[in-house]
């Protein structure tokens, strides 16, 4: 089958990885009925779309120099921009006493780059959103090492296997366990692009199926996290997962097809997703939300109406952050 290449990537998954940020932006509101709707999609999307597009042509030292340049340069910025950020943010916010601990803390969190806060094998801070980058480093290299092989299959689904049961008595550097199990969603989109299941006009029958496992998770209490590898229905929220990201997919197909000025907006987000990340963890851990919460509680707007300009203004920091950094070429050298 001939190459997906960038010139030719089609442009509805761009709108769904679009559609998957904002998703992720809304998730981090901490709002349990966006979490339960938002988790069992947001971050498998982008393994799988990275999946579909994952290319075979590169030797694989030269396919790993250029994943590691695209996924952990960026990160390391990222958490470089919240070590420096972290400074006059504990200035302004009259921390003087936590300058220092805080640069410990996030320091040492950008070292381990842990999704989520364990306390195995010691006390580790989550270094927050990026987590994703090097999950997804570690997946595509996976992946991309078996193909071609004769137990490929076999050997991600171990690889999977182990990570995700190892995650529950030990908590491994940079997300390495999750990507292992991410690898699993790669490898899906890599099938479903060699065996051309996207290429066309969605299925109603499996929309619907992703839909109604939506509405199913959704109605759970338990919610499933990537970053840490909790999937509390184990391989059904795994195979959930896949078709729901496929509904969202279809429905970034009508979008694409029906909604120029949506179609553009969301193109943008998902075409810079990964800057749109890096500027989401900076407004996450040191814009001071706190306050415009206060505010707008002072002022008595409605909780909904509340975290609906919380999320807006979340979405337009990233965003515009990421408009400004594709300006600066230093910053854009770094970033793409």
């Amino acid at each position: 089958m001939e190459e997906v290449t960038s010139a030719k990537r089609l442009s509805y998954m761009d709108v769904a990885k679009g559609m998957a940020i904002l998703c992720v932006i809304a998730g981090h509101l901490g709002i349990n009925t966006v979490m339960r709707l938002v988790y069992p999609f947001h971050i498998p999307i982008f393994f799988l779309i990275s999946g579909y597009f994952l290319s075979t042509r590169k030797e694989y030292k030269d396919f790993v120099q250029e994943k590691a340049g695209r996924l952990l340069v960026p990160y390391l910025a990222a958490c470089a921009g919240v070590c420096i950020l972290v400074v006059p943010a504990d200035l302004v916010r009259g921390m003087k006493d936590q300058v220092l601990p805080d640069l410990i803390r996030w320091g040492l969190a950008s070292v381990y780059g842990a999704g989520a806060d364990y306390k195995i094998p010691f006390q580790i801070k989550e270094i927050g959103a990026v987590w994703f980058l090097p999950a997804l480093f570690w997946a595509l290299i996976t992946v991309r090492y078996f193909l071609g092989t004769k137990y490929c299959a076999v050997m991600i689904g171990i690889i999977a296997g182990v990570s995700w049961l190892t995650s529950r008595y030990i908590w491994l550097p940079f997300s390495l366990q999750a990507g292992g199990v991410a690898a699993v969603f790669v490898y899906t989109g890599y099938l479903a692009r060699k065996h051309r299941l996207l290429d066309h006009i969605p299925d109603i029958r499996f929309f619907l199926l992703g839909m109604l496992l939506l509405l199913l998770a959704y109605r759970r209490e338990s919610v499933m996290v990537a970053a840490a590898n909790d999937y509390p229905a184990g391989i059904f929220d795994m195979v959930s997962s896949v078709l729901i990201s496929y509904s969202v997919i279809c429905i970034a197909y009508m979008i694409s097809y029906k909604t120029r000025i949506l179609k553009s907006a969301l193109c943008f987000c998902g075409r810079n997703s990964l800057i749109i990340l890096c500027f989401h963890l900076l407004e996450l851990s040191m814009f001071p939300w706190n306050y415009v919460l206060d505010f707008l509680q002072a002022a008595e707007i409605p909780s909904s109406l509340q975290m609906g300009l919380l999320f807006t203004g979340k979405a337009a920091f990233s965003t515009i952050g990421a408009v400004l950094s594709l300006k600066v070429p230093f910053l854009k050298k770094i970033i793409i």
